[in-house]
């Protein structure tokens, strides 16, 4: 069992992190309060092999190259980015269950942003779960974002929370299962959608209530080789 904490400014620097190396190891690793950061030049995983759980709270920055929440098969990786203030920037990927489960929450105006693609459930058996949750709240990807590539994907939005990127796939390979809730003011930004991209995939997509979207400046195609479910409501 491993604990970090960065606080009242502090500064922790490295090149590759890790919270939960082997399988029945734990880490956790909380950064807390303006002016504290973690940076890491190259990749962060948040259970590697083991349990991990990161915290980036009260305007707390952390900067990796890839993220990945929930790398292995077995291991768990849970963060949570909250507050105005507070970031987690990838200059790479950001990979939430890339073979394990990840889970992501982003809250009270917390932000998250990846340059390279996203990933909810990268390989098969491996589950990726996002909420952004409340006004400020965002997540930014510059590249496609893909909710259930090979395994199964969770995205949820809502109370005013953001989500933008360029084309989003909700379902991509076969056996692969990608669900999108935009709920209570939530919004999505896209420049394309697919839900059920490749035969065997599933996507599945509903925006519910009053002021919440889902604006796609390009193409959204509901089953493109697989099966897609859209449904406006409320």
């Amino acid at each position: 069992t491993g604990t970090l904490t960065i606080q009242n400014g502090g500064k922790v620097s490295n090149v590759t992190g890790i919270l939960g190396l082997n399988a029945g190891s734990t880490g956790t690793a909380t950064v807390d309060g303006a002016g504290s950061t973690w940076t890491n030049s190259g990749n962060l995983a948040v259970g590697y092999g083991g349990t991990g759980t990161l915290t980036i709270q009260n305007g707390g920055k952390v900067s990796t190259t890839n993220g990945y929440l929930g790398l292995n098969a077995g291991s768990t990786g849970t963060a949570t980015v909250d507050g105005a203030g507070s970031t987690w920037t990838n200059s790479g990927n950001l990979v939430v269950g890339y073979g394990g489960t990840g889970t992501l929450t982003i809250q009270n105006g917390g932000k998250a942003s990846n340059s390279g693609l996203g990933f909810l459930g990268y390989n098969s058996g491996s589950t990726g779960t996002v909420a952004v949750d409340g006004a400020g709240s965002s997540w930014t990807s510059s590249n496609t974002l893909h909710v259930g590539y090979n395994g199964t994907g969770t995205l949820t939005i809502q109370n005013g929370g953001k989500v933008s990127t360029t084309t989003s796939h909700l379902g991509v390979n076969a056996g692969s299962t990608g669900t999108l809730t935009i709920q209570s003011g939530g919004n999505m930004s896209t420049t394309g959608g697919f839900l059920g991209y490749n035969s065997g995939s599933t996507g599945t997509a509903t925006v519910d209530g009053a002021g919440s979207s889902w604006t796609n400046s390009g193409n959204l195609y509901v089953g493109n080789g697989g099966t897609g479910t859209l449904t406006i409501q409320n």
